[in-house]
């Protein structure tokens, strides 16, 4: 420009606008919120100050458990069950200052591609939809393969029962199920109730041997097959063997071993472990909390299940500890009405609603107050 050529020519040739050209930059920067060094801490004491550096030693304890590393939207949740007030993206500045943020793998193996949003399964409470699956393991002791099965909640995430072993038959698929019922469907007095449970599993040769198919008849279990090639419709077990393959590895020296550190994550997963389905809570806690009506369920044939919580994250460990405190025991029957007979207001709406299986049984609210009407009346004649 300053040998004759014309301003338009030479910012063509530099590939720079005018705007670009006439700006000035300034010599300070926008003063900003400065970044906290504290963060609060509900404990039994109250709410007291801890440091940053404090917050990073919980980080690093969770990162290095292998049943609980993960990245900072869980992290966050994490932090909040221990009872830290803080804000999602401080954890995720914090971990990005050590180094330990994770790769989002979906995003990173999706090329481009969609996937599927929802899940078939739409269940409204819990112990309405059951799925179970094998996962198998490598023993390089015996150079053979073992097998696990394991039976999860779908609505709570939480893993109801598992065996181990080097065959997995029918015959043991239903020692399984006789810990099942005598463990979780029996005491939540499941037989008394008008909603029928529904079992999902493959088509695997012991899932659909007589024995089994006679057994759920018997016990008044809804067995459903989900089709060929198609595991979303058993999404809900796939993810947790997805986690429990992340976490615990695919080869072991003995079976011994591989039991022990089964035994280790499945107490961990259930208690520990933070689930995004269920709003930050451990499986049982979430279970307890919807129990103790904690949470908000509101359902819709052609939508999923809305979850949401009543009280902060940071605060259902205390009032769930309070509430098991101050509780008086109660009769089963008692325990029964509440959750078959009103239903337990954590519900909206209790259908178990299977998009591509209408078979499951509706309960509508009618039917419920008859049900609780009849306990009532057997309560008062005892």
């Amino acid at each position: 420009m300053g040998k004759g050529m014309k301003r338009d020519t030479a910012l063509a040739i530099a590939s720079l606008t005018r705007h670009q050209f006439y700006h000035v930059p300034k010599d300070h920067k926008r003063p900003g919120r400065p970044k906290s060094t504290h963060t609060q801490r509900i404990t039994s004491r109250g709410i007291e100050l801890a440091e940053n550096g404090e917050v990073i030693d919980q980080i690093m304890k969770i990162e290095q458990d292998p049943d609980l590393r993960c990245g900072s939207k869980r992290m966050h949740q994490q932090l909040q069950l221990k009872g830290f007030v803080i804000n999602r993206k401080k954890v995720y500045s914090m971990m990005q200052g050590i180094g330990i943020l994770k790769e989002n793998k979906r995003k990173a193996k999706s090329g481009g591609r969609k996937f599927v949003r929802y899940r078939i399964v739409n269940p409204t409470s819990p112990l309405s939809v059951l799925e179970m699956d094998i996962k198998q393991h490598w023993i390089i002791k015996d150079r053979r393969s073992a097998y696990t099965i394991t039976v999860i909640d779908a609505f709570t995430r939480e893993t109801l029962g598992r065996m181990t072993g080097y065959t997995m038959k029918a015959v043991q698929v239903k020692k399984l199920w006789d810990q099942i019922i005598e463990q979780h469907l029996e005491p939540a007095a499941m037989a008394l109730s008008s909603l029928q449970i529904e079992i999902r599993c493959d088509n695997g040769p012991q899932f659909i041997a007589q024995l089994i198919r006679d057994y759920f008849r018997d016990n008044k279990l809804l067995q459903v097959y989900t089709n060929p090639y198609t595991p979303q419709e058993n999404g809900h077990i796939e993810s947790f063997h997805s986690i429990m393959t992340s976490c615990v590895g695919k080869e072991f020296f003995s079976i011994h071993e591989l039991d022990q550190r089964l035994e280790r994550f499945y107490e961990m997963y259930n208690n520990y472990r933070s689930h995004t389905a269920t709003k930050g809570l451990p499986p049982v806690l979430f279970r307890k909390a919807w129990e103790q009506d904690m949470v908000i369920t509101c359902f819709d044939e052609r939508k999923p299940t809305i979850i949401k919580l009543k009280y902060p994250l940071y605060e259902i460990s205390g009032k769930l500890n309070r509430k098991e405190h101050l509780a008086n025991p109660k009769s089963k029957i008692n325990s029964i009405r509440k959750k078959g007979g009103e239903i337990a207001p954590s519900a909206c709406n209790l259908v178990t609603s299977v998009l591509t299986s209408p078979s499951v049984a509706s309960c509508g609210a009618k039917k419920l107050n008859k049900i609780t009407h009849i306990l009532a009346t057997h309560e008062i004649v005892r």
